[in-house]
């Protein structure tokens, strides 16, 4: 797992796409906790 910090082109936007889902996700439960 040396080359853990290296990415290609592809792998970021993955990384970058896999992310936002994540912190979309994070989004909806916040705003989900606020609501109850």
């Amino acid at each position: 797992m040396e080359n853990e910090t290296i990415f290609s082109c592809k792998n970021v936007n993955l990384y970058y796409e896999d992310g936002k889902k994540h912190a979309l996700k994070n989004i909806n439960i916040d705003i989900y906790k606020n609501k109850v």
